[in-house]
């Protein structure tokens, strides 16, 4: 199972599971809220795609710690994050950048689960974690 890549809107918010923006020049810009009630908008050009096998992922991400992380996330949470992708074998690392809410940069990294093997061509490759906004 690859990506699904996700064309219906631009603007970004209140994702039903986590989204993956692989970051390159000639795709779209997409524009999201973050930060919880900070209201943040950033943007970011790209290609975006359902992240298949993050249902777990994203209910960890809408636990208990969503309204601790209503708002900008500290190393603690990046590293808490980290440990979230660990457990669950998401093949993903968090990276200096966006840390709000909702919208923290990523990078690719490898995998030898077969089941993540379609991110495996971006390895290396800079991206943008996206999911449910508290606010």
């Amino acid at each position: 199972m690859g990506f699904q890549e996700r064309y219906e809107e631009s603007y970004i918010m209140s994702v039903e599971k986590p989204l993956l923006l692989i970051r390159d020049s000639s795709g779209e810009t997409y524009e999201g809220q973050t930060g919880g009630v900070c209201c943040l908008h950033p943007e970011a050009t790209g290609f975006l795609f359902n992240l298949h096998r993050a249902g777990k992922l994203g209910r960890r991400l809408d636990g208990e710690h969503h309204r601790k992380w209503c708002g900008f996330i500290d190393g603690e949470g990046l590293a808490e994050i980290d440990r979230h992708f660990a457990e669950l074998a998401v093949p993903l690392m968090t990276t200096g950048g966006w840390s709000h809410e909702g919208w923290v940069s990523v990078e690719v990294v490898e995998s030898s689960d077969d089941e993540w093997g379609y991110l495996q061509p971006y390895v290396g490759r800079s991206g943008i974690l996206i999911w449910n906004n508290c606010d």
